[in-house]
């Protein structure tokens, strides 16, 4: 099976290793859902995701890149097949690598 060709969503010559605020979205394979369920009766009745099993362990993952990199998770949601979050670099990356 041919993948679809996609457009570029990078923007050109943008430093991506530079700090600043990054939206992130991680989707599962196949988008399986499968780490989350929608359940209804939040706030002024609206639905809300509780996670599952392995949803428990994305966040837990996710929480912990924090230790491991010079990042910050600034907020984040788990969905049944995907995961938004935005990191906050701290640090230039390419100029920590060249230090």
């Amino acid at each position: 099976m041919e993948l679809p060709k996609r457009k570029p969503i990078r923007v050109p010559g943008y430093d991506y290793a530079a700090c600043g605020a990054y939206f992130v979205t991680i989707c599962t394979s196949g988008r399986q859902r499968i780490l989350s369920l929608i359940r209804r009766g939040g706030p002024c009745g609206r639905p809300f995701p509780t996670l599952t099993e392995l949803g428990q362990i994305a966040e837990t993952t996710l929480l912990d890149l924090e230790k491991r990199y010079p990042i910050q998770v600034d907020c984040y949601v788990i969905m049944p097949d995907h995961i938004h979050a935005i990191f906050l670099l701290t640090e230039n990356r390419a100029a920590a690598r060249a230090a």
